[in-house]
């Protein structure tokens, strides 16, 4: 579709270093119960952070927000960001560049 940033996603899925994993029936019968202003990528991630107990990365506020009043633990890039940069991963600069 044109999106050269998902070109390094595609190579792991060859690769076989990443998985699509699909969402169960269970998991596609409580979409509804999430908020209606959530779009499918965002519901179907709540889904599977919420019913396999996996944390969830999101920038979106109304996503995280849910996510905590829900107690699905949940990370946005500036944590993720953080994170990299206390543990040696990446140095300050490219971390600062990000926010």
């Amino acid at each position: 579709m044109g999106f050269q940033f998902l070109e390094a996603a595609a190579n792991l899925i060859r690769a076989g270093r990443l998985r699509i994993v699909p969402l169960s029936a269970d998991e596609i019968a409580a979409k509804p119960d999430l908020p209606a202003s959530f779009g499918a990528g965002d519901s179907d991630c709540v889904i599977v952070a919420q019913r396999r107990n996996v944390p969830l990365l999101t920038n979106d506020r109304r996503v995280r927000n849910f996510c905590r009043e829900h107690g699905i633990t949940v990370f946005d890039l500036p944590q993720l960001m953080r994170a990299l940069w206390e543990n040696g991963v990446m140095s300050r600069n490219p971390v600062r560049r990000q926010r």
